[in-house]
């Protein structure tokens, strides 16, 4: 499995609930300050199948080919062609991609916007493609499935990679 801009590792828990002690977890953040935080709780939790890289997205040396990605609060790597393509080279033909995270919710519901705005301003670098966060993974997995929370200010998005042949 590999955790996309994993910060501090918050995912980690439900991430080794669900591949257990024979699956392996690769988390990959740009930020030495979140993955130091990563490493503290990959040590409390004693995690021995999990492998921190800091890198941008784009750029990380992924040292396998997974199952499974997630995208947890990563406006800014969905953004990213580059960042994206380098992920989905690393999981296998039909593998299951997850994406979750804030997005522009409809005029009328105003506050839920303004929150949202003043919340991912900490965690993103634009607001372009808010409307659709997932749109650039829309075009890379063939059945992209999505839901909207929240009145429609936030998203789940799932899907599998393509299969050869």
């Amino acid at each position: 499995m590999i955790d996309v801009a994993c910060g501090t590792g918050l995912t980690f828990a439900l991430i080794d609930d669900q591949i257990g002690p024979d699956g392996h977890l690769v988390g990959i953040d740009l930020s030495p300050d979140t993955l130091s935080r990563a490493r503290e709780r990959v040590a409390a939790n004693a995690w021995r199948n999990v492998t921190l890289i800091e890198s941008a997205i784009e750029d990380a040396a992924i040292p396998e080919v997974a199952d499974a990605a997630v995208f947890v609060l990563t406006h800014d790597v969905m953004r990213s062609p580059e960042a994206l393509g380098n992920v989905l080279a690393h999981v296998r033909p039909g593998g299951h991609i997850a994406a979750a995270g804030g997005k522009r919710a409809p005029t009328w519901v105003i506050p839920a916007n303004l929150y949202l705005r003043y919340a991912m301003n900490r965690y993103t670098t634009t607001m372009e493609g808010f409307d659709r966060p997932w749109r650039m993974l829309d075009a890379l997995l063939p059945d992209l499935r999505v839901e909207l929370l929240l009145l429609g200010g936030a998203y789940v998005a799932w899907g599998t990679t393509a299969t050869d042949g």
